[in-house]
């Protein structure tokens, strides 16, 4: 074939659509010195970073899963319920919006992800697809065992048995930094103003907080 023969060159492949989360597993979170137990639990904080990806919020996905325990969150049990959720949006200077299902795919049209909440594991919804039911959950989806980057409402609620959330959000005024070393501090020093015998749930506090300070300083023991 002749130079003026040879086919045209193939179109570009469109661009691929850019998660707004890290991946939870296999990711950076492992880099940078959290345990097996705190990343196998990072699902709300991840999609927490995600949402404030999307508006312009600066919280990085590692500063947001160590401020999560302050607000209930923890390596066994993850965030512990959408209201603890709720709290860390908020700790971000995000407001939290409760979502219908029938009212997702306008949300998303209108640019705002979606953040949605079952008893196992929390998806971060970022578009629709333009042809069938599903949304791009991304690397929350391929987080979840038998899930994957684009699921429907209807498959979330058959792989994880209900969804008991659902929320977008905005910015909530200025958004300032919270630094994960003064929040452990913090924790530490109203913890040791407890006159009473601590609880358990008072110890593993105080022992996440310990963890952060670790971590923040390269500590390993």
């Amino acid at each position: 074939m002749s130079e003026q023969e040879q086919a045209p060159a193939p179109a570009p492949a469109p661009p691929r659509d850019e998660y707004l989360t890290v991946p939870q597993f296999g990711g950076p979170l492992e880099g940078l010195g959290f345990g097996a137990d705190w990343v196998g639990s990072a699902c709300g904080p991840i999609a927490v970073a995600g949402l404030a990806a999307a508006l312009g919020v600066a919280a990085p996905v590692a500063d947001v899963l160590r401020s999560a325990p302050a607000c209930g969150w923890t390596p066994e049990g993850g965030m512990n319920g959408p209201a603890n959720l709720e709290r860390l949006l908020r700790r971000w200077s995000m407001a939290p919006t409760p979502v219908s299902a029938g009212d997702v795919a306008a949300r998303l049209a209108a640019g705002q992800p979606v953040i949605i909440s079952t008893p196992h594991h929390y998806y971060l919804a970022q578009r629709a697809s333009r042809s069938d039911d599903d949304l791009l959950v991304g690397n929350t989806g391929n987080a979840r065992r038998g899930g994957g980057p684009w699921m429907s409402l209807e498959a979330i609620r058959r792989l994880d048995g209900e969804i008991n959330g659902l929320w977008s959000a905005e910015q909530a005024g200025t958004t300032a930094r919270v630094d994960p070393v003064d929040d452990a501090l913090n924790n530490l020093w109203d913890l040791s103003l407890q006159t009473e015998p601590q609880s358990e749930e008072r110890r593993r506090s105080a022992q996440l907080a310990i963890d952060v300070l670790k971590n923040a300083l390269g500590r390993s023991g």
